[in-house]
């Protein structure tokens, strides 16, 4: 997913901007599709910036006052947040060794069945209840689904 989109987040940002030549390199970096549905964003971007804006206020407004203090109490806890965060590079220095190994390379075919068993799960819940899927521990592409009945 990460590499289907790469480029694509510079191009939507350019496209609320103003620099057209800005914008113009960042549409020659993607692919037709990508630059297609870019496009299409440029298009609406009058009313997509105010539904932005609506979105943000919504958002922020309960607790904008919060943030200067929130940001001050953190403040001495600087070598708490520093461990935190080693402990973090850690975990993705274990990751990055493990995605060269062996068994990673071995299961990742697997995995790539996951895309798959997400699009049928996103499927029932946005059309109706064909599908039930255990919610366990299992990995996605493992988990058992069963058919319940005709859609709704």
């Amino acid at each position: 997913m990460k590499l289907a989109l790469l480029g694509v987040n510079d191009a939507l940002s350019a496209t609320f901007g103003a620099d057209a030549k800005e914008y113009q390199e960042a549409l020659e970096n993607l692919a037709p599709a990508a630059r297609e549905a870019v496009t299409a964003v440029r298009g609406l971007a009058p009313e997509l910036r105010k539904v932005q804006q609506a979105v943000q206020q919504a958002f922020f407004e309960r607790f904008a006052g919060q943030v200067e203090g929130v940001i001050r109490s953190l403040l001495p806890f600087k070598a708490n947040l520093q461990n935190i965060a080693a402990q973090f590079g850690a975990a993705a220095d274990e990751g990055l060794r493990f995605a060269q190994s062996k068994r990673f390379l071995t299961n990742i075919g697997a995995t790539s069945r996951a895309p798959s068993t997400l699009s049928v799960g996103l499927s029932a819940v946005s059309g109706g209840d064909q599908w039930t899927c255990a919610t366990t521990a299992t990995p996605l592409w493992r988990t058992p689904c069963r058919w319940r009945g005709k859609p709704r």
